[in-house]
């Protein structure tokens, strides 16, 4: 799932931050300041979070 815009990417953080991944993943967003949108793949038994830059190429 890639977020749509800046709101959708907000909604898919605060959910990840409230999962039991939370604070890695709050780890992950910290040490990454200038990214701006998510993009989250999923199976059954992993999770694959990518922090898409804002200004790519």
């Amino acid at each position: 799932m890639v977020a749509k815009n800046k709101r959708h990417s907000r909604r898919i953080i605060r959910s990840l931050q409230r999962s039991r991944l939370g604070y890695f993943f709050q780890k992950l967003s910290d040490s990454t300041e200038t990214s701006e949108y998510v993009s989250v793949t999923s199976d059954k038994t992993s999770l694959l979070i990518h922090l898409v830059p804002a200004k790519c190429g």
